[in-house]
């Protein structure tokens, strides 16, 4: 890498990913630090032969809490099928193993540095290759606990708040739905609107001109009123006016107020997207105690959502119009605004997707949906864990064959080569005797190969033949040559 984290760097992992997956049925999960900003990248550049519908994008667990709270919703693992219990930090976890060699690193010269850092990575590599078995061990225990306190803590909220399964499922749909809304739904403005939003730009350009005692400035001033004036005769063309409309015009105060409608309108709409960010934000701070990590990010993203809202509750007391049918206010303040379930924004056909069960808090319904997450994603990787148990035992039983195939194939093999084989080979055997025998508490091994378990042993490598051929451990030298 010659600079930072670059888009093209991830771009090119995703293509090789593709690459090797192309003309399969396999999906690709990836998590990366800024997916959110990935996907946009990839959508808004098409290539014939990125297939997006591929892969699914998310942001690791703990990556996510300095996103926006839309990210939560559309890149979060917990609410993404498919990643299981993923967290998506493992990098971070190695990073953190390797932080413990930078105090003797930073004196060293580069090569040594390079050496002693590669000795860490391998011995970090073997660790987790030798406990993969008490890794996925741990991993079942872990899903098959949440599944069961999820399902117990579900069953009792059901009894209590008198809501069903597809309800909480009908809430976690709406609240996807709610963070994919774009602004294509605003009403769109009429060519008489568009003109009197012109004839009050030429009208707030020459109060500037008048103002302005600059002779450059005001010149650039003449130049932009000279082009909005002749917009606004090219307006009055396609619409058929005669004369120039003014303000004192009763048609101009009809469509100023129309436009003024509109124009709040939309910034209850965005003042609503505000106020369901903040909710959720809130109630996901809720969740840590204050000092940590965490509860600081989610600090940081609760001051600006709300210093949004307050922008938008400015902008909308900015606006003169007075509605006279009575369906918006005059003014706003930060009560009428901060409960997205609030029947004013029911009045602009916003609150649809939070009418269902409006007895819940909102705060219980959060956490309805979190612990139905949370039990999906649980039973996910139970099945994700099952599978990989079945590999790894698949892994190691053609591992040793390949060894035992090894040993007996090459007559003229050197001895020291052919000792350390029989090692590996009967250290292969017994990691997978081990692997089999946790493995067979949580699932069903009858599909994997158990002739290793009652292979005769190979004979053990006695310690004067280690001293005449004077081999190391056989288990490094494997290591490192692959």
């Amino acid at each position: 890498m010659h600079k930072g984290e670059g888009l093209g760097y991830s771009l090119y992992v995703l293509d090789k990913l593709l690459e090797q997956v192309r003309g399969s049925d396999v999906k690709l999960h990836v998590l990366y630090d800024i997916a959110c900003i990935l996907e946009k990248h990839i959508k808004g550049k098409a290539d014939a032969t990125r297939n997006v519908d591929d892969v699914s994008l998310a942001v690791p667990i703990f990556h996510i809490y300095g996103h926006k709270s839309s990210c939560h919703v559309r890149y979060s693992t917990r609410w993404l099928p498919g990643f299981g219990l993923t967290d998506g930090e493992e990098m971070e976890r190695m990073w953190a193993f390797m932080r413990r060699f930078s105090f003797t690193t930073k004196e060293m010269t580069p090569s040594h540095r390079i050496d002693l850092l590669t000795d860490g990575l391998l011995h970090y590599r073997r660790r987790k290759v030798s406990d993969i078995d008490l890794t996925l061990a741990r991993n079942f225990e872990k899903a098959r606990s949440i599944s069961e306190s999820t399902k117990v803590d579900l069953e009792a909220a059901q009894r209590i708040l008198h809501v069903t399964v597809s309800d909480i499922d009908e809430w976690i749909t709406a609240e996807k739905e709610h963070f994919h809304v774009t602004n294509e739904a605003d009403e769109p403005m009429t060519k008489e609107e568009k003109y009197v939003l012109l004839l009050q730009s030429i009208d707030s350009i020459t109060q500037s001109l008048c103002e302005c005692e600059d002779a450059d400035a005001r010149n650039g001033f003449s130049q932009q009123l000279n082009r909005l004036k002749a917009e606004a005769k090219r307006h009055e063309r396609d619409i058929g006016i005669n004369r120039r409309w003014q303000k004192m015009d009763q048609i101009f105060k009809v469509h100023q107020m129309s436009l003024e409608r509109k124009k709040k309108e939309k910034i209850l709409m965005q003042l609503h997207k505000q106020a369901m960010d903040y909710r959720f934000i809130q109630n996901l701070q809720k969740k840590y105690s204050d000092g940590q990590a965490i509860a600081n990010r989610l600090v940081k993203n609760l001051l600006r959502a709300s210093k949004n809202m307050k922008r938008s509750i400015s902008d909308f007391n900015k606006s003169n119009f007075t509605n006279r049918s009575g369906n918006l206010p005059d003014q706003l303040s930060w009560s009428d605004i901060c409960d997205p379930m609030a029947e004013l924004f029911k009045k602009v056909g916003c609150g649809s997707q939070v009418t269902m069960n409006d007895h819940i808090p909102t705060t219980e319904r959060q956490h309805l949906m979190d612990a139905r997450n949370r039990m999906l994603r649980a039973e996910e990787e139970l099945q994700i864990t099952e599978c990989e148990m079945l590999s790894v035992l698949n892994a190691l039983s053609e591992e040793y064959d390949l060894l035992v195939a090894a040993t007996g194939s090459n007559p003229v093999m050197q001895k020291g080569l052919l000792l350390a084989l029989k090692k590996k080979a009967c250290n292969t055997r017994i990691q997978f005797s081990e692997a089999h025998n946790l493995f067979s508490k949580y699932i069903s091994t009858s599909a994997v190969p158990h002739h290793l378990k009652h292979h005769m042993p190979i004979r053990e490598v006695t310690e004067q033949e280690m001293d005449v051929v004077e081999l190391d451990d056989p288990d490094e030298d494997s290591d490192e040559e692959s």
